[in-house]
Order: C-alpha cells, then sequence, then structure tokens
C-alpha cells in the first residue's frame, strides 16, 4: 500500500478551521441532535477531506467536507434501519429528482437528508463545471439506487450469495462518486470520452474494488459485533464454511490482486493517452486518486472508535496487527 502513500507532510493546513466551518453547517439543520453531532465527529471525514485535497481553497474544502459528512450521514442512517425500506424508496427517488435539477418544492417538508444533499447539489451547480458535475450526478444516482437492495440484504433476515453482495457492495461504498468529486473540485479539464473509455472504467472499477475490500475488512469487526453479516468477511466464512483468519487471508489475496491490476491498468491508460491534450490533468485525476487507497487504511485506524471500539484497539491493531474479536452484541428479538 506504500506506493499510494503521498509523499510529505500532506494535510490541508486549513483543515480544523475548515472542520468547524462544517460542523456549523451540519449542526443547522434542525433534526441534527448532538446524538448525530457526536457521530459525525466520530466519523473523521475531515481528516479524508483534508487528506485527498491537501491544496485546494478553503471554500472547496469547506464543500468537501459538507458532501462526505452528508455521506456518513446517509450511510449510518441506512445502516442502522432508522428508515422503513419504503422510507428508502422514497428518499432515493427525491434524490434522483434532485440531482435531476427538478423542482421538489411542492412536496414539503423535505427529509432532512434530502434538504442537506440538496443545499450541496446547489454550490456544486454554482461552480458550472458540466463535465465532471453530470458524472457525479450519475454515479451518484447509481449509489442511491443500490441503498433499497442493501437494506433488503441487512434487515430482511436473508444471507446474500457472494456475488449479489459484491455487485451491490460496489455501488453502495460511494467510492466512484469520490473519484469523479476529485474531478470536479479540482476543476479538472479531461474529455468526456477519455473519462468514459473501457479504460477509464476499468481503473475505476479497481479503486472501486480496493475501496470496498479494504473496508470490509476493517469494519467486519464491528459489523459482527451489531451481528450485521453483510460483510465480505462474514459472508466468507458463511457460504465457504472458513475460519475468520482464512476469509482475512482470501481478502488480502484478492486486494494483492487488484493492486497488481490497478498498476497495469494505470499504465495502459497513460500509454494510450500520452498524446491525448488532456493529458496533463489525467495524471493528475488518476495520482490524486489512488491517494484514496492508502486513506482507506490510514483513515480506518484514525476514525479508531468507529471500527475498533475504541481509540486504544485501534492504536494496538495498528502497531502489532493484532484485533481482538468483539463480542457479539445480545440480541433483544
Amino acid at each position: 500500500m506504500a506506493e499510494f502513500k503521498p509523499e510529505g507532510d500532506h494535510i490541508h493546513p486549513l483543515r480544523e478551521e475548515a472542520k468547524l466551518e462544517t460542523l456549523k453547517w451540519f449542526s443547522s439543520y434542525q433534526g441534527v441532535d448532538a446524538k448525530w453531532i457526536a457521530t459525525i465527529k466520530l466519523s473523521r471525514s475531515d481528516y479524508m477531506a483534508a487528506f485527498i485535497y491537501p491544496d485546494v481553497d478553503f471554500d472547496e474544502l469547506v464543500l468537501v467536507m459538507e458532501w462526505y459528512y452528508w455521506a456518513f450521514f446517509i450511510d449510518d442512517t441506512v445502516d442502522n434501519g432508522q428508515l422503513s425500506h419504503e422510507g428508502i424508496e422514497n428518499l432515493v427517488w427525491m434524490l434522483e429528482e434532485v440531482q435531476m435539477n427538478r423542482d421538489i418544492a411542492e412536496r414539503p417538508p423535505l427529509p432532512l437528508i434530502v434538504e442537506m444533499f440538496q443545499a450541496i447539489w446547489l454550490k456544486i451547480r454554482h461552480k458550472n463545471r458540466p463535465c465532471f458535475e453530470s458524472l457525479f450526478a450519475s454515479s451518484s444516482i447509481d449509489y442511491a439506487r443500490g441503498l433499497p437492495e442493501l437494506d433488503k440484504m441487512r434487515h430482511d433476515g436473508g444471507i446474500p450469495d457472494l456475488e449479489t453482495y459484491k455487485r451491490n457492495r460496489r455501488l453502495v461504498v460511494w467510492l466512484e462518486g469520490a473519484l469523479l468529486f476529485t474531478g470536479f473540485i479540482l476543476d479538472l479539464k479531461i474529455d468526456q470520452e477519455v473519462l468514459n473509455s473501457s479504460e477509464m472504467k476499468e481503473l475505476h472499477a479497481t479503486y472501486i474494488e480496493l475501496g470496498w475490500l479494504i473496508n470490509d475488512i476493517y469494519s467486519w469487526n464491528i459489523e459482527q459485533r451489531r451481528r450485521d453479516m453483510c460483510n465480505f468477511i462474514s459472508l466468507i466464512v458463511i457460504h465457504e464454511q472458513k475460519s475468520v483468519q482464512d476469509a482475512m487471508n482470501d481478502a488480502e489475496q484478492e486486494i494483492r490482486s487488484q493492486v497488481l491490476k490497478c498498476r497495469s491498468v494505470k499504465t495502459r491508460v497513460l500509454q494510450t493517452y500520452r498524446d491525448h491534450k488532456d493529458i496533463e490533468d489525467l495524471k493528475i485525476y488518476i495520482e490524486r486518486n489512488q491517494v484514496w487507497i492508502w486513506v482507506a487504511v490510514a483513515w480506518s485506524f484514525v476514525a479508531g472508535e468507529r471500527y475498533f471500539g475504541n481509540q486504544k484497539a485501534s492504536e494496538e491493531a495498528q502497531n502489532t496487527g493484532i484485533v481482538h474479536i468483539m463480542p457479539r452484541e445480545v440480541d433483544t428479538q
């Protein structure tokens, strides 16, 4: 993973100021209580934003943080079963309507998740960067459309097969949207023909595969604790009758395979478009986005309480590689 780590002091100098500004924005919404503020703080998504974009203007950094805060807000809302299945489907419809720039004002009051996203979307549109705006919208809609299936897998009592799970996981990891957001926030100029090419789609696919595999490894312990079996490690254990360690080893081997593929595809993309007029911006897009692979690992330890239960356990895991399996919560049903 070291090859994906950027050199030097790679954190935005105004991270704390941007974090305070974003928390002020988040807490201004009616319905955001102290519990949600604490949850969002623990997500440490401000670290992600400041690490991925250490050199953007302050207002750009705040916009990134607002979107990341919203992403964790909707993710945790759905994961924790706080919406009915019908509520999620209605939410998906309204998010699509917002990103299709249709007027949904006749349906007040908007759910808090939609109200927040609408505010972010208006800021995105105000930037007037149509290329990446449209691609981001399409990816974001795909993410939202994956949520109802995820909710069914998680709360209807069934255990999905591995291929069904992986297909859905690639959508709801929301990494494709994050990759495209890089092009948007850096205002890169890259032809749609290049971005939609088979080579770039394959490169995106390797980043996405690495992203969800890494996340499933680090989130497995806390998820099994709350009896959530929608995780690659748990599904290998269930379907292939393997130990947790063997399942972890399988996931690690898949990550190694994807890293090799990532190197190969990246080389092919840069070779294919070496004489293209947008090659310099394409190089920036690729180099900046591959940092996501490092961040997926580093952030998991930074947000230690989210995945390890507490920061001490996170530090022990990082320093020794030893993770103590947490006892499962008592099933109250």
